[in-house]
């Protein structure tokens, strides 16, 4: 129920204007270990979304694990849905 970007999986994202009114978007992303077995469905669902967009008219998705990913790179709306809002005032029940 959360996106790549509150989850802090995109590093970068940037664009090149073209003449012809098109755009270039190169995205540096991660994931959370490098094992993901998804990594080529999410690049490539991460592509198709961001192609949707008329002005774009290529995309290119970088996977890099440097610096690797840990939660502390998410954002602290990921964090609540997730039950790790660090803010949240817990109880103790001992």
């Amino acid at each position: 129920p959360i996106d790549l970007w509150n989850l802090g999986l995109i590093y970068n994202v940037d664009y090149k204007n073209h003449k012809n009114g098109k755009t270039t978007v190169d995205i540096t992303m991660t994931l959370t270990t490098p094992g993901c077995g998804m990594i080529n469905v999410i690049a490539e669902d991460l592509k198709n979304k961001v192609t949707a967009i008329n002005e774009v008219d290529q995309v290119n998705v970088n996977i890099t694990f440097d610096p690797p990913w840990e939660p502390s790179m998410m954002s602290n709306k990921a964090k609540k849905i997730l039950g790790l809002d660090t803010n949240k005032k817990q109880n103790n029940w001992e």
